[in-house]
């Protein structure tokens, strides 16, 4: 009897053991490297296209600093990204502060931003929603005291964005916006999302 319940022993442990080798990140056939990669490795899923300005929501309010510089706070735009990625595409809502130097050539910016995923105008549903926050800055800028806008110069603005909720929650995505001001009023987008 002792000799069968050994025997049961042996073969129990010797199936644990080889069950456990099929398993091993060092099984034949299974690159141990392959496994920590896999495992660690993230996909990225890559975008591109513009944001169109639609409407000022707030103008903010602005304020010239001791330095002769201009702070402007609390601005509001309601702006329509269209790229090759459905789960970036939607109405945005940005929240900008400015910092402008005294002679309209060069400015900070940043904020925050929502964008609410399929949406195409007021009223559609939401499929998600992204939490951005980003900054920016403008350079080369030529300012036109007769329109109240920039004439000319570059803005480059890098964001980065959770998924809140809906089909984008718990994602997390990278933005980076390029408008050349001469050429019009549009952002565009390049980015990718890590899933």
């Amino acid at each position: 009897m002792k000799r069968l319940i050994i025997m049961f022993l042996v073969i129990g442990i010797t199936m644990f053991i080889y069950s456990c080798s099929e398993q091993s990140p060092t099984a034949p056939g299974l690159n141990q490297n392959d496994q920590a990669t896999t495992s660690l490795s993230k996909i990225r899923t890559q975008f591109h296209g513009t944001s169109n300005w639609v409407a000022d929501i707030d103008q903010g309010s602005a304020v010239v600093l001791p330095n002769g510089k201009l702070k402007i706070t609390g601005q509001i735009a309601k702006w329509k990204e269209e790229t090759d990625c459905p789960m970036v595409n939607g109405q945005s809502i940005w929240y900008i502060n400015w910092l402008i130097n005294s002679d309209w050539s060069r400015a900070k910016l940043w904020g925050t931003a929502d964008i609410n995923v399929g949406v195409e105008k007021d009223g559609d549903p939401v499929l998600g929603t992204w939490q951005l926050s980003w900054h920016g800055r403008l350079t080369d800028g030529v300012f036109d005291e007769a329109t109240g806008f920039f004439s000319a110069g570059k803005i480059v603005v890098k964001a980065v964005g959770k998924g809140t909720s809906g089909i984008v929650k718990g994602l997390v995505a990278h933005w980076t916006y390029t408008m050349n001001i001469a050429e019009g009023f549009v952002y565009k987008s390049k980015g990718f999302i890590i899933k």
